[in-house]
């Protein structure tokens, strides 16, 4: 389905949750692979995540926010991908739409 939809909507924002890394060890990954753009990194400091535990197997909940970065960094690195940090994310649909 990312796929599919970077195809029809080449100049949205696409979102690899890890939702995706819940059912797939290697979901963000591959849903940055189909065309995803957006990676979305666990950052709830962990004396948190247990109120915001909202599906089984939800990756990295045993690691501190700052440990977070580091395995992004890795991870993606195996896509030909790199991370960017502090840019703005809008996308550019976003910026061609009238105001």
């Amino acid at each position: 389905m990312i796929a599919v939809l970077r195809i029809v909507m080449k100049d949205i924002n696409i979102a690899a949750a890890t939702a995706l890394q819940a059912i797939d060890p290697l979901g963000r990954e591959k849903g940055v692979k189909a065309g995803a753009n957006i990676v979305m990194p666990n950052i709830t400091p962990g004396s948190y995540r247990n109120d915001y535990f909202l599906y089984e197997n939800k990756p990295c909940v045993d690691e501190e926010p700052e440990e977070c970065l580091g395995c992004l960094d890795a991870r993606f690195s195996m896509t030909g991908h790199k991370v960017i940090y502090g840019d703005w994310g809008d996308s550019i649909h976003f910026k061609k739409k009238d105001r």
